[in-house]
């Protein structure tokens, strides 16, 4: 048995009287698993895209569902596509707060330059009389 094996347990609300004995001892695929499958239901879509930059971004996308796969497996969801969708919202928000770092970092250089700038301009009026 593989170690990524599920075993599948219905509710005891089940049509034929709460038996399990139909669905005990039936695998499930992994999630990583179905989450390929789920990927690859996606392909049309893929190849309706435009540009290869369009199929890129996608591409980048699938890759950051793929990335969070062992925490779509924790969530225990029969719906592949939610926790997919979350992985990439995810993945998106942790590049959104790296980009808004790296600006703020951009902006504190920005403002130490232009406060280099003031006092130079500011140095050459006293010596000289002039900001030049």
């Amino acid at each position: 048995m593989r170690a990524s094996s599920r075993w599948l347990i219905h509710d005891l609300a089940e049509p034929n009287g709460g038996r399990l004995d139909e669905e005990i001892g039936r695998k499930l695929e992994s999630f990583r698993m179905a989450l390929e499958s789920e990927i690859e239901r996606w392909r049309g879509f893929r190849r309706g895209l435009h540009s290869e930059t369009e199929r890129e971004a996608f591409d980048q996308l699938m890759d950051m569902a793929r990335s969070f796969s062992m925490a779509g497996g924790a969530a225990c969801n029969p719906v592949v596509f939610e926790p997919m969708i979350m992985s990439i919202v995810l993945a998106q928000h942790e590049r959104l707060q790296e980009a808004e770092a790296k600006l703020r970092g951009v902006d504190e250089q920005m403002q130490e330059a232009e406060l280099r700038v003031c006092e130079r301009i500011w140095q050459n009026i006293k010596e000289k009389g002039k900001p030049w």
